[in-house]
């Protein structure tokens, strides 16, 4: 991306990126990259009455980057983002499950199926926020990108990024990855409580399966707790709730490992 060109990422299930990009097909300056993802260079005249009616987000190359430490509306307006769209061919259960413990190990947010949004940050902050032992070294948009490639899946990465309009989608983006992050891990602390009760479960598995559900809490929070200084985003609630369903099973293998 060069001068004045704008990156769009189109919005939605994978229908309307299908008919958004029908829309786009062949219009004068209008360039698809990826899949729902489009660049736009110089004056699209007429096209213009067409982007304005699609769920899009747009960006801009930026010209610096701000401190994580700045907060506010000015603040927020001048953040800067990278964009990782990818893609398999017929993608396998496994490729499936690895890219979901890869995006649960970085920094971004799903803007839709398939493409994710990353904070850029400088190289103090980064190392202080996302290298620190007390985080665990959480993945930015470039080791993403590699891993993901590593799978075996076709990704392309824009970086140094400006939001044009659309903060308001970000914060949904936020809210929508958080309820996926928090719904996920809640439905295997309760089949976690379900195989508690069932007397054919052995203890040592029960025991084992509450550990590694206590490390997914863990890193979950940890991510959450960056995404409180980097985003400027409170996750508090939802993780609370979470920890309480997480104990509460921890007390059902105790009471039933009693009465067995």
């Amino acid at each position: 991306m060069k001068g004045h060109s704008k990156l769009i990422v189109i919005l939605g299930d994978s229908q309307t990126v299908k008919d958004s990009a029908r829309k786009l097909r062949n219009l004068v300056n209008i360039v698809r990259v990826a899949r729902g993802v489009f660049l736009i260079h110089g004056q699209i005249g007429k096209a213009q009455s067409i982007l304005q009616d699609l769920p899009m987000i747009s960006f801009q190359k930026a010209r610096e980057i701000p401190s994580a430490s700045d907060h506010g509306e000015e603040a927020t307006s001048r953040r800067v983002y990278a964009v990782v769209s990818y893609r398999f061919q017929g993608p396998t259960a496994i490729q499936k499950k690895r890219v979901e413990r890869l995006v649960r190990r970085s920094v971004s947010i799903r803007l839709r199926s398939g493409v994710l949004l990353f904070p850029v940050l400088r190289s103090k902050d980064r190392r202080r926020l996302l290298e620190s032992n007390q985080t665990g070294r959480f993945l930015d948009s470039r080791k993403t990108s590699e891993e993901l490639r590593s799978l075996g899946a076709n990704v392309s990465r824009w970086s140094r990024l400006r939001l044009v309009e659309h903060q308001s989608k970000v914060r949904d983006a936020l809210a929508r990855t958080l309820l996926h992050d928090i719904t996920s891990f809640e439905e295997l602390v309760m089949n976690l409580r379900t195989r508690a009760k069932d007397p054919e479960t052995q203890d040592r598995t029960l025991k084992k399966r509450y550990s590694t559900l206590s490390r997914r809490y863990r890193e979950m929070k940890t991510k959450w707790s960056l995404a409180s200084k980097i985003w400027n985003y409170d996750a508090t609630k939802a993780l609370t709730r979470s920890y309480n369903m997480l104990i509460a099973a921890r007390r059902t293998i105790d009471s039933f490992a009693k009465n067995s």
